[in-house]
């Protein structure tokens, strides 16, 4: 016994037992293929009403009306959020406790695991996901990367976010890679919580503040105000020199381990985030490296950054004479410090300290 029901397509049986849905469909309303599913499981019980009484057994949510399920269906679009899926592979099959539910599409490719337990989380695990500035709302300008972009607004309502946990291995933003994450996320009244944020992208490792086993935390809150996020975490990194030519930003400062614990808030929603709109503090330190020659102001605000606190400019026009000032810069052991930021200001909170083999510099004041 088997079935085939074929959507704008020639049915087909298999030569195996199986109720198999396949075809084409150009959307798909997800609650109410839900209930016709229901009606399939509710008909199975009945059957099994109606056969003489036997031992109870296990209930095999497995299978519809006694046969293994599965759908192969090609959609023509179907949105998530903000994203807007078109021309999509899904493969669908029910297990025990759960529908695993595989897709292939230019912009996401993976695996969804939605609970017959609607109170517990589904589950994401995507391979990629390969992500606009269009799709987040933001619109970059003319000859900008995707770190400098415009907001256009929020794409979505945190709210409406489901409860889940997320793993993407490869995350790219306008063909740019962003590394790997996995985290938790809850909706709440407010907007939503993301929890066990763990990250790695272009050199830099995202764990928790205090716990790199429980990863940071990240809370987007809509108000009378507009919305506004929350982050809490540590980015760790080895050499930043490295880091900074994977961010396409001047090697200015090598090191041999660095760690920048953050607890920061900005207007706007998470991809608003800029360094001019940044509220907190952040905690910093540095082990081992070297600062290299100042490349120079320009217009860029990182660059601006950089420039103040390059040492070995610094040591230079003050002509200190260190027994450590070669050609190459300005060596260090450990550089630490605490710096608070106010929109458009960053203060430094507790002396930003540079100790070399040979001397200590510290630097105070606001920028």
């Amino acid at each position: 016994l088997n079935a085939n029901i074929a959507l704008d397509s020639e049915a087909r049986l298999s030569e195996a037992p199986l109720f198999l849905v396949s075809g084409q469909l150009p959307s798909i309303d997800i609650d109410l293929w839900h209930k016709v599913l229901q009606r399939y499981w509710d008909f199975g019980a009945q059957l099994a009403a109606d056969k003489p009484a036997a031992p109870s057994a296990p209930v095999d949510n497995t299978l519809i009306a006694g046969l293994p399920f599965r759908a192969r269906v090609q959609l023509g679009e179907y949105d998530v959020g903000p994203l807007h899926l078109t021309d999509i592979a899904v493969e669908a099959e029910p297990l025990a406790d759960a529908w695993k539910i595989q897709f292939i599409n230019p912009t996401a490719t993976g695996k969804v695991y939605l609970p017959n337990d609607t109170t517990r989380p589904l589950q994401i695990n995507l391979q990629s996901l390969k992500l606009t500035s269009a799709l987040l709302g933001v619109e970059p300008e003319a000859g900008t990367t995707p770190e400098h972009v415009k907001p256009r607004g929020p794409s979505v309502d945190p709210r409406s976010l489901p409860n889940g946990s997320i793993s993407v291995d490869a995350l790219y933003m306008d063909g740019s890679n962003y590394g790997n994450w996995s985290l938790q996320m809850h909706p709440t009244a407010q907007g939503a919580v993301f929890e066990n944020i763990h990250g790695s992208v272009r050199g830099v490792t995202i764990n928790g503040a205090d716990s790199e086993i429980e990863g940071a935390r990240m809370e987007w809150n809509l108000g009378d105000a507009g919305a506004n996020t929350h982050f809490t975490g540590s980015l760790a990194a080895t050499d930043l020199s490295e880091v900074l030519k994977q961010w396409q930003k001047p090697d200015t400062i090598e090191s041999k381990n660095a760690r920048f614990r953050a607890d920061v808030s900005w207007a706007g929603d998470p991809q608003d985030f800029a360094l001019k709109k940044l509220r907190g503090d952040m905690n910093i330190w540095v082990e081992k490296g070297r600062f290299k020659r100042n490349p120079g102001a320009g217009s860029d605000g990182f660059l601006r950054l950089m420039a103040i606190l390059n040492f070995d400019s610094l040591a230079r026009r003050l002509r200190l004479d260190f027994s450590d000032l070669y050609q190459s810069g300005l060596a260090y052991d450990q550089i630490s410090g605490k710096v608070s930021f106010e929109p458009g200001t960053m203060t430094f909170s507790e002396p930003l300290m540079v100790i070399s083999p040979s001397s200590r510099l510290q630097m105070m004041g606001k920028l």
